[in-house]
Parts: structure tokens; sequence; C-alpha cells
């Protein structure tokens, strides 16, 4: 009960009414099937759009469900210092150009791997119906701990194919990455949060040791 007072009082109000009105209207429409989102009270939401019969109108969104324990979020460090542990849907590694290529080592477990892409992808389940899925990855159930990593567009002149391409991330492991780029960034959640990487930068993700609350789904 102190969260939803929290949540209904207050700052977080007003924060998640302009969120809603703002942002959320265009966000959604792009994804129909609905989201799964942080809001500013703290609380993990399962987010709807409902439109008006035959027609693209957006008749109103939908903000339902019971208080029940939900999965945990993404972990980004750079240099060994944590930058963020709030990560619910995807972050998007890459040059700071989007004309730019990517160019970056990534190590997980044994494998380590040079590679040149357009970025890559990488978040928790709640993520997995969004970026990366559009980029080629899987439909990861609501309740799967483990992380997913998609390389866009990969670039292999020669026909060969990178061991990390896609791959799953379980609890306890980390994916590593060393920058060859000077100027770099990772995107968290959309474009408003920005981490700023250099040449030589190592950043790690890895599943983050909070545990949101999930409107809407069962604890099972």
């Amino acid at each position: 009960q102190d969260i939803i007072d929290k949540y209904l009082s207050g700052p977080f109000n007003q924060k998640c009414v302009e969120f809603g009105v703002n942002q959320l209207r265009q966000m959604i429409l792009e994804q129909r099937e609905g989201r799964v989102q942080v809001c500013h009270a703290g609380l993990v939401e399962w987010v709807v759009p409902v439109f008006e019969p035959k027609s693209d109108r957006l008749e109103w969104v939908l903000f339902a469900g019971q208080c029940t324990p939900g999965p945990k979020l993404t972990q980004v460090t750079r240099n060994g210092e944590v930058v963020t542990a709030r990560v619910l849907n995807d972050a998007l590694y890459c040059h700071a150009s989007p004309a730019a290529t990517s160019r970056y080592i990534l190590q997980l477990g044994d494998v380590n791997e040079q590679q040149k892409s357009s970025g890559f992808w990488i978040g928790p389940a709640a993520g997995s119906t969004a970026a990366q899925r559009s980029a080629g990855g899987r439909v990861l159930p609501l309740t799967s701990k483990q992380l997913q990593l998609v390389v866009r567009e990969p670039y292999t002149p020669h026909g060969e194919s990178y061991l990390l391409r896609h791959a799953l991330i379980a609890p306890g492991q980390t994916l590593t990455v060393r920058s060859k780029m000077p100027d770099a960034r990772i995107f968290l959640d959309g474009p408003d949060k920005v981490v700023e990487i250099g040449y030589g930068d190592v950043v790690g993700f890895s599943q983050a040791a909070q545990q949101l609350t999930v409107l809407g789904l069962s604890a099972r």
C-alpha cells in the first residue's frame, strides 16, 4: 500500500501523467501487442493499447493488474563501476553516429570475438517482444531469467558467421564488451538515457540483483 500511495501522490503522479500523455501515446502505436515498462514510482507495469474497431485511432491505454514479485533487470557496468541496475527492456550498444560501423570485442564465457556491425541489443525477457525481436531475436517467456544478445546487421564480407551473433546470457554470467571506437554510446530503455563510451572502455552486462514489482502477471 505504501508503494501505491507513493505512486498516486506528489511528483510521481504528475510524472506518470506527463509520460502517459506526451511519450507513451506515440511509442505504443508501434507496439500494438503492448509493452512492459518501469514507471516513475519504480513499478513494472504491463501497458496495452486499445484501438477503435477497424481503425488505427488510439481509444485508450490499459494499465492493469495485481502487484506480484517480478523479474530481475539488467545491470550495466563501465570499467568496473555500475552505471545502472534498472534496464527493463533493452540496451543498445553502438557507435555515436548511426551511419558509422560499430567495432568492439565481445566475450562470453570462453568465447572471445571481434565484431563489426551496427551495434547490438541486449536485455531481459521484458524487452524481447520489441527491438530484440525486430533484429532477429526470440521472444522469451516473461519469467525467463536470461538476458538476450542480438547483433544488428553484422558485417561479414567473406561469408563467415559470428559465434555471438545471437546468445542467451544465463544468471551469473556477464557479457563483456571492449570498445574499439573513440565515440560510442549505450542507449538505455530508449533514446533519453545515454552512456558515453570511449576507446578501450570495458562494459559489462549481467543480471541485476534488484527485483521489481510487476502489475498484471502471475507470480508463478
